[in-house]
């Protein structure tokens, strides 16, 4: 809910969303208002948010295929934090999942 209610506040008029979460990807994708009452509100607003965008869910992504997530998730638990560009921590991760075949739990 977060990563929409930024993309809106930058004015952002396309959003790619990739998660691991596949209910929350199932709930974006048919718009359900079937959430948990604590966070109906910031849903419906969020829901109201992607309707003036042009988005694209449905990417499931298992965690081990996507190390920047990961690493964000993980940094960002800590505090909030906006980017403007690749922080340098994250360039190699960045890059592996660019051009690599990615991290994968299983040899």
């Amino acid at each position: 809910m977060m990563a929409i209610e930024c993309a809106a506040l930058c004015y952002w008029s396309s959003l790619l969303i990739k998660s691991d979460s596949t209910y929350s990807l199932n709930l974006l994708s048919s718009h359900s208002e079937t959430v948990p009452w604590c966070w109906l509100s910031r849903w419906l607003n969020c829901l109201h948010l992607l309707s003036s965008m042009q988005f694209q869910v449905l990417l499931h992504t298992f965690r081990e295929g996507n190390q920047v997530a990961y690493c964000l998730a993980s940094t960002a638990s800590m505090d909030f934090f906006w980017w403007n560009c690749c922080p340098d921590f994250l360039f190699s991760f960045v890059s592996i999942d660019f051009f690599g075949p990615g991290y994968y739990r299983f040899s």
